[in-house]
């Protein structure tokens, strides 16, 4: 997974510097930013890229994956998810997608459609705020309806380190703190 996921990574920065910060599709490809590691586990990935302070997660899914990362346009962090596909060719420019979890409709809006290479497309989402961030993240399952994108439920139940982790690695990317594990009480001694 973690090719896919700088792949990914790239894809979606890309993407939304293309859209959001005014470059061209060649201009954004060109300065991409160069995204490193920040940590791993089963079936999730979290990157970051220190210079632009954004973190990207990563969560697959068989033959589908999500990626979610941090944007700061005009200064302002906002959020963007991206849901990729193997064997799938975007065949329009935008899809309109509806995503719920168990309390409701999160986030309804279209997606950009575009073919990420290696045989596989990417609608991109966004860009949205912490409160729809953090609707996202605590859900156990996302269902995800879409007018011609593949769709379905993820279920998110298995993804909880991977969550922390992009929540302490949007710490970090900031200069801040991350959150430490809690303490230990301490053991009585009878």
């Amino acid at each position: 997974m973690p090719a896919i996921l700088l792949r990914s990574c790239v894809l979606l920065s890309v993407m939304l510097l293309g859209v959001v910060g005014g470059h061209s599709s060649a201009e954004s490809r060109e300065s991409a930013p160069p995204v490193k590691f920040y940590a791993h586990g089963d079936g999730w990935d979290v990157a970051i890229d220190a210079k632009l302070r954004t973190c990207m997660l990563a969560l697959s899914f068989d033959s589908r994956s999500i990626v979610i990362g941090s944007f700061r346009p005009n200064s302002v962090k906002k959020y963007a998810i991206m849901f990729r596909y193997k064997n799938w060719s975007p065949e329009k420019a935008h899809y309109n997608y509806e995503i719920k979890n168990e309390g409701g409709i999160i986030l309804s809006e279209a997606g950009n459609g575009f073919e990420g290479g290696d045989h596989s497309g990417s609608v991109a989402i966004g860009l949205f705020d912490e409160k729809t961030l953090n609707s996202i993240a605590g859900s156990k399952t996302l269902y995800v309806t879409s007018d011609g994108a593949s769709a379905g439920h993820y279920d998110l139940s298995g993804f909880g380190k991977g969550f922390r982790s992009f929540f302490n690695c949007l710490k970090v990317a900031e200069n801040r703190k991350p959150a430490s594990p809690s303490p230990k009480p301490p053991r009585r001694m009878n």
